[in-house]
């Protein structure tokens, strides 16, 4: 008997070794695996990149089966990426709708040495003037609203009279003033420096300051023309005199245009109206400080201010309140322009006591156009102010506040007989004017 563990000779195995059919099955398919080879290897072989062949061949037949060429070409270019082009930009004329606005105007702002001293805090050893002029806040509102400041902001200067602290711009700007008016006779008494650093500080508060200029071509009247709520408003101001230190100061620096005299406004004014200007605002700092009537002189350039073209002149510069007036002049179509001249607001803010010094006014009007580019200005009305001061827990406050309501609780009789003889001030110089009263 044959063991079955002995292992099997070399022959036997051989014969063992035969060809199945699952052997030829593999056969053949190998064959023809090596016939495609041949074929196919010279073409991929003459590509130096064999995925490219391959995308090739893929594109090759996508583009048979895909859709008809122009339904391609469109589904490409909507699912392409490219760049957008930039859009056009197209300047509207500022007459293609009409509108209006609301002006709102008041007197002269000067944070003097007791006013400064009242907003210091011991404790933080800083500065807030806010609440002085707050409760003037709804009085000021406006589209345009507009106050003349006599402080410079110079840091690292001495706090005076002249020099205020950068919080002044702050006290401004919350009760609702957005424009302000720089020029006054010793504005130039820092220099250059001093001129540059407090246009800084007005703008960060997001105030526009103008009338005093760092530079020519932002003195240049074609500078001063802004398009606000869709009318092209030019606001200039020009300063009568001017301190010897300032005259010097400017001498110095070799550049009298950063404060524009008041003899140059006529000319200023016809130079921002061929700028596109449809509605001019002049203010002006003349006369002289205590006077309750206009001087020659200032009618004299108040007419010609007007026959320049300029719509509305507000002057400072007196600190008292002086009349206001129409003046008529010629357009150049044959029509007659009317222009309102308020000689001067008084004092809002101060640390004067006169009975005139603490009196002041608040002009509002409104101004319509049309597309056609036709301007109309409504009633212009007043609102008489009073600057009240006080005491409390040993500190003075300064509280600018309408004359024409009531006593604010807790203001002493005196105080409150010094707001009457205020308002009676007011009504006094404005009685007969082109102002009327009103809320």
């Amino acid at each position: 008997m044959q063991d079955r563990h002995r292992p099997e000779s070399r022959k036997q195995r051989k014969k063992r070794r035969g060809w199945t059919l699952g052997s030829w099955l593999m056969a053949l398919i190998t064959l023809a695996v090596i016939a495609s080879i041949a074929t196919v290897l010279p073409r991929l072989t003459q590509r130096q990149d064999v995925s490219a062949a391959l995308v090739d061949t893929v594109e090759a037949w996508a583009s048979q089966t895909a859709r008809p060429e122009a339904t391609r070409r469109a589904a490409t270019v909507t699912a392409a990426p490219t760049a957008r082009p930039a859009p056009a930009v197209t300047t509207v004329p500022s007459t293609a709708r009409g509108g209006t606005l609301t002006l709102t105007f008041g007197g002269t702002v000067a944070l003097e040495t007791n006013v400064r001293q009242s907003g210091y805090y011991q404790d933080t050893g800083l500065y807030d003037f806010s609440d002085i002029l707050l409760p003037a806040q709804e009085t000021l509102q406006g589209d345009i609203s507009l106050v003349s400041l006599e402080n410079l902001v110079v840091p690292g200067a001495k706090l005076s009279k002249l020099v205020a602290p950068a919080p002044v711009m702050r006290m401004l700007q919350r009760a609702g003033v957005r424009q302000i008016a720089l020029g006054f006779g010793r504005c130039f008494e820092q220099g250059a420096a001093g001129v540059s650093s407090t246009l800084a500080a007005a703008r960060e508060e997001g105030l526009t300051p103008f009338g005093l200029y760092a530079s020519e071509a932002d003195a240049a009247p074609e500078s001063s023309v802004q398009t606000i709520g869709g009318l092209r408003v030019a606001l200039l101001h020009g300063t009568a005199s001017l301190t010897t230190a300032s005259s010097k100061a400017l001498r110095r620096d070799g550049r009298p245009d950063l404060v524009p005299t008041d003899d140059s406004l006529p000319e200023r004014v016809r130079a921002a109206k061929d700028a596109g200007a449809q509605f001019v605002v002049v203010t002006v700092h003349w006369g002289s400080e205590g006077k309750t009537a206009p001087t020659k002189a200032q009618r004299t350039l108040a007419q010609k201010l007007a026959e320049a073209g300029a719509d509305i002149i507000i002057g400072y510069g007196s600190r008292r309140v002086q009349t206001a007036e129409w003046l008529f002049s010629p357009k150049p179509d044959g029509a007659t322009r009317q222009t309102l001249c308020c000689y001067c607001l008084g004092c809002m803010l101060s640390d004067a006591r006169e009975s005139g010094a603490v009196a002041s006014a608040v002009v509002r009007t409104r101004v319509s156009f049309d597309p056609a580019g036709n301007v109309a200005m409504s009633q212009p009305v007043y609102t008489p102010m009073y600057l009240w001061q006080y005491k409390q827990d040993g500190a003075t406050n300064y509280r600018l506040i309408p004359a024409d309501q009531a006593a604010p609780d807790g203001m002493e009789q005196k105080q409150a007989q010094a707001m009457q003889t205020a308002l009676k001030n007011v009504r006094k110089a404005l009685e007969g004017s082109a102002l009327v009263q009103g809320n």
